[in-house]
């Protein structure tokens, strides 16, 4: 009878063990899994639970969709920790382009699938009202939040990569939609960089890459002129203002304002003089001339409201002798000397164009290579002029800026510094000009 009641008592205990065990694994298996719920916030569909993975603890997840009011398109979202992400790359069309080569030819699929890519300067503006372009220590919340940089590739990256470790246990969806250098297209289901607000130095941007056969990710310096993919983040950016120093003075010869601006250690004239000057010869585009085309047959004469509409926004064009007398008191035609000091500021002759050329007013490739006025410069494209003694020749208006030096290389001749519309280089300080028969813009810098 004891042995009996032993025999059951000892069958109870090991069921009971069992049971506690298989309840235990599926528990675990829960704890794994997206739970699905209401959200109380404006996103109009949701789900929230816990994202693991096996080199962090659990972290709150909240999906769901929010729609750019701009265009009407509608995206996935995905707060992550504290932090609300887009949850696929922007497609945003003003200043954007789509992936396209001879293997990807079909860019609204293209930009469909992996957004499009936007260069820098652009990119920092492109994000939905409430949105905004992430910085470098966003980025590393981000990676913090998934377990860290050794292990958040394969956390971050849509599943649609299965043959690179890819989780996506976030619903981040990383897709590798790749980039664009120059005119070249790269690296589409092998690499993903996306911007961050934070620059490296003038001309380089920190960006968050993923690549595609390793588990990790890693911030990476890039040129800001390569257009790369955007993800936006909720809330006000951590990103401050700029501090470059700016004002404004009145010419007392003539009454006219102009602004300045510091750029390094020099403070640089923010506009073309438009000053008429009594030594030399000055002049508005087009006035007592005519306008060159590229095809003689087409030259034309402007009106004198197209005229002074002219020297308003461009200034005047002058010659060697004219640009000498050009600026103010207290103010100087530079050398070449400080017109390099500039530049070097500027990130160097070769990325210097871009940085200095204004938002607008360049013509035929400036959606190629678009001016970003980082620093407030603003140069214009105010063409030039050649004076044939009966009449002024006018060329290039909106294609490009060339400024005189107060370098000369002899008595006939001075040198300048140009930059176009179909370049980020900044070209010159090396051919000289006639001082007398040829004229361009002036800009003065502080003595």
């Amino acid at each position: 009878m004891n042995k009996s009641i032993f025999n059951i008592a000892a069958a109870l205990l090991v069921l009971g063990i069992v049971l506690q065990v298989f309840t235990s694994c599926f528990s675990n298996d829960d704890d794994d899994e997206t739970e699905g719920t209401s959200n109380s916030s404006k996103l109009s569909s949701s789900s929230a639970g816990t994202g693991k993975n096996s080199s962090s603890s659990s972290i709150t997840v909240i999906k769901g969709t929010f729609k750019d009011d701009r265009d009407g398109k509608t995206y996935r979202s995905v707060k992550i920790g504290e932090q609300m992400w887009m949850a696929e790359n922007l497609n945003y069309e003003p200043g954007g382009s789509c992936y396209h080569d001879k293997d990807y030819p079909d860019e609204v699929a293209n930009c469909e699938e992996y957004g499009r890519l936007y260069e820098w300067a652009t990119a920092m503006e492109a994000c939905p009202s409430g949105w905004h372009l992430p910085s470098k220590a966003e980025w590393d919340i981000l990676v913090t939040a998934v377990g860290g940089k050794d292990m958040a590739g394969e956390y971050l990256k849509d599943t649609m990569y299965t043959i690179y470790d890819s989780q996506d246990s976030y619903g981040f969806g990383a897709r590798l939609g790749g980039y664009r250098e120059d005119y070249y297209y790269r690296s589409i289901h092998f690499d993903i960089y996306w911007w961050s607000s934070t620059m490296f130095d003038a001309i380089k941007v920190y960006t968050m890459n993923i690549p595609s056969l390793v588990t990790w990710t890693r911030m990476f310096e890039m040129y800001k002129y390569n257009a790369l993919p955007v993800r936006c983040l909720k809330g006000p950016s951590d990103v401050s203002s700029s501090s470059i120093a700016r004002g404004s003075f009145t010419d007392s010869r003539d009454g006219k304002v102009y602004e300045w601006v510091e750029i390094g250690t020099q403070k640089w004239i923010a506009k073309n003089m438009n000053y008429m000057t009594q030594n030399g010869k000055s002049k508005c585009f087009g006035e007592d001339g005519i306008v060159r085309s590229k095809n003689s047959e087409n030259n034309i004469t402007l009106s004198a409201d197209e005229i002074e509409t002219n020297c308003g926004r461009y200034g005047r064009l002058y010659n060697w002798t004219a640009a000498n007398d050009a600026c103010p008191s207290g103010w100087h035609l530079p050398d070449n000397t400080e017109w390099t000091t500039l530049f070097e500021s500027a990130g160097g002759k070769k990325f210097a164009g871009t940085e200095l050329k204004a938002t607008s007013g360049w013509n035929l490739y400036s959606t190629v290579h678009p001016g970003a006025d980082t620093y407030g410069f603003a140069a214009l494209p105010g063409g030039s002029a050649f004076d044939g003694g009966s009449a002024f020749a006018f060329e290039k208006l909106g294609e490009r800026g060339e400024w005189w030096s107060a370098s000369q290389r002899n008595e006939t001749t001075a040198y300048t510094w140009y930059m176009s519309d179909a370049d980020r280089a900044v070209g010159g300080g090396e051919l000289p000009s006639t001082k007398e028969t040829r004229l361009y813009s002036v800009r003065c810098l502080q003595d």
